[in-house]
């Protein structure tokens, strides 16, 4: 089981992504050293992303996918019609393409990318986030209920440490949530 959280900075326009670190099945939970949420240098910018699912979909995210080139800008036309057809390749070059009832599907994953997160829903569909954050996994009503209520909080809390709190509350009431927790950003090191 899973939790990501993304939040997108509006002061500064950094992306945060975090995650959890536990990989569960039926009746069991691991906590694993591998991380749900990494970033990409992809044409001179941080990309983050953050999935769920099976750590073998992260692996092709990370290791096998190659966004392709921005020629019109990132937004939702690029990630619909460029970015998600290319990770289908991929995923199907690796053996990783799963089909329902005649249907693709993956695991859920969100993006971050020049001031902008996106969610990829497990048919493909993407959608720009609208509240300036968004949540993916087990845990994603739990962390949608912590970040609204952390936003509106005075002084302002940073975005990496209301994730923070999200995840914790969400490992706190969820049997399949555990730290530590990989929280990375757009931000340039």
């Amino acid at each position: 089981m899973t939790a990501i959280a993304g939040i997108v900075d509006k002061d500064t326009g950094v992306v945060y992504i975090g995650g959890d670190s536990a990989g569960a099945g039926d009746h069991h939970v691991l906590v694993r050293d591998t991380p749900k949420v990494f970033k990409r240098m992809v044409m001179g910018d941080w990309m983050v992303f953050g999935f769920t699912s099976s750590f073998r979909f992260g692996q092709i995210l990370e290791y096998c996918f190659e966004p392709p080139e921005l020629t019109t800008g990132f937004g939702l036309t690029y990630m619909v019609s460029a970015f998600i057809p290319a990770l289908r390749n991929t995923l199907n070059r690796e053996y990783w393409l799963k089909t329902r009832d005649g249907v693709a599907e993956q695991g859920a994953f969100m993006i971050g990318y020049k001031s902008r997160l996106f969610g990829v829903e497990c048919d493909f569909s993407v959608f720009p986030t609208i509240h300036g954050y968004h949540a993916c996994g087990y845990g994603a009503d739990m962390i949608r209920s912590s970040l609204y209520t952390s936003g509106r909080v005075v002084p302002k809390i940073h975005c990496s440490d209301r994730i923070g709190i999200a995840l914790a509350s969400c490992a706190e009431f969820s049997r399949g949530i555990r730290p530590p927790f990989t929280i990375l950003s757009t931000f340039r090191d």
